[in-house]
């Protein structure tokens, strides 16, 4: 028995760092951690799995839980949209810093103020989304 635990083990830890978190559990701190839940362990949704507070952080003592896997789907959609939030954020800046380059050019390449002005229309969210996401695109293959 202890020789499946084992490989259960070694195909969590190798998950995680694959997925490039950090993994911190010994074997022997893992099989503790588990403890009788050990057997009620793995993807199915009436399985237990390891979670990891907010999706942060090491697997390790301290910075896990035990839970179904709906529940690790409900925080993964939180992180998701944090990430999706900072990344428009990201853009966003860069886009002002753009901008603030154009108006200080002084001889204003026409190309680039057209780039600048569809993504100024972009950001402001005066279009639709279809049109939002072409003209997008359009800014990226210009870049």
């Amino acid at each position: 028995m202890i020789e499946k635990w084992k490989k259960q083990f070694y195909s969590q830890r190798n998950g995680a760092k694959t997925r490039g978190i950090e993994w911190k559990f010994t074997f022997q701190e893992w099989i503790d951690w588990w403890g009788k839940d050990i057997d009620r362990r793995g993807k199915g949704h009436d399985k237990l799995q390891m979670q990891r507070y907010g999706d942060k952080g090491a697997y390790e003592p301290g910075n896990v839980k035990k839970g179904y896997p709906q529940e690790n789907r409900a925080t993964w959609g939180r992180v998701a949209a944090t990430k999706k939030a900072n990344k428009a954020k990201i853009a966003h800046e860069k886009f002002l810093d753009a901008l603030m380059w154009a108006a200080s050019k002084e001889d204003k390449d026409p190309e680039m103020l057209e780039l600048y002005e569809k993504q100024s229309e972009i950001a402001s969210g005066s279009m639709g989304e279809n049109e939002r996401h072409r003209r997008s695109a359009f800014v990226q293959d210009k870049r």
